[in-house]
C-alpha cells in the first residue's frame, strides 16, 4: 500500500511549479505512515545538467542580466523622445530620467552609464530647449541642474578639462548651479583639483 503525505504533495507543487524535476518516490507501509515517516529521494545533477537517472534536466529559462535591461530602457527612452516635440515636456522628461540614474549612479550597476548617455543628448541638445527653458522658469536658471550634475559626474571620473568645458556652456547659457560661487567657482575648484592630480 503506498501512502502519500500532505508535506510530499507541497514538495511536488513546490517543484513542479518551479518548473523543475522532482523524483521524489514516497512509499511506507502501514507501520510507517502511522509513525508519519517519508522517504525521499533526492535527484542529484552532474556537470552534463543529468540527474542520476542519466535524464536532461529542462533548461531554465535564460535571465537578462541588469546591464542589458538598461541597455533596453535607454533605447525604448530615447526611441519615445523622439515623439516629443514639445521644448518644455522635452526637458521635463529628460530631467526625471536624468535625476533618476544621477541617483543611483553609485548603488546600481549600469546606472553611471545611462546617466551619462542621457546627460549628454540633454546636453547636446540644450540649445534647441533653452529658450523655452528659460522662459518657464525665469529668474531660476538653477533649476536646469543637468550641468551640474554632469559636470560632478566628470569630475569623480577625473575627467576635469570636460568638466570644465561643461560648466563654461553652463556659463554661456546663463545658468547656475545653485552654489554661492556659482559655475566660476566649480571651474576655479576644478582647475584647482586638475593640477594638483598632475603633480
Amino acid at each position: 500500500m503506498y501512502w502519500i503525505s500532505v508535506s510530499a504533495l507541497a514538495a511536488v507543487a513546490y517543484f513542479y511549479s518551479k518548473g523543475k524535476k522532482c523524483a521524489a518516490a514516497v512509499k511506507g507501509d502501514e507501520s510507517s505512515a502511522k509513525a508519519g515517516s517519508v522517504k525521499e529521494e533526492s535527484v542529484q545533477q552532474d556537470e552534463a545538467g543529468k540527474d542520476s537517472s542519466g535524464v536532461p534536466e529542462p533548461e531554465d529559462t535564460p535571465v537578462k542580466d541588469e546591464q542589458a535591461e538598461k541597455t533596453d530602457d535607454s533605447n525604448q527612452f530615447l526611441a519615445s523622445m523622439a515623439h516629443v516635440s514639445d521644448p518644455l515636456e522635452r526637458h521635463a522628461r529628460y530631467m526625471d530620467e536624468i535625476d533618476r540614474a544621477y541617483k543611483k549612479r553609485n548603488i546600481e550597476d549600469g546606472m553611471r552609464d545611462l546617466f551619462l548617455e542621457y546627460a549628454q543628448h540633454y546636453v547636446s541638445e540644450f540649445s534647441s530647449l533653452k529658450d523655452a527653458v528659460l522662459k518657464q522658469f525665469g529668474d531660476n536658471p538653477k533649476l536646469v541642474t543637468v550641468f551640474k550634475q554632469l559636470a560632478i559626474v566628470y569630475e569623480e571620473s577625473q575627467l576635469y578639462d570636460r568638466a570644465i568645458e561643461l560648466c563654461e556652456a553652463a556659463i554661456g547659457y546663463g545658468l547656475e548651479d545653485g552654489t554661492k560661487t556659482g559655475y566660476p567657482g566649480r571651474v576655479a575648484r576644478i582647475k584647482k583639483k586638475s593640477a594638483n592630480s598632475n603633480r
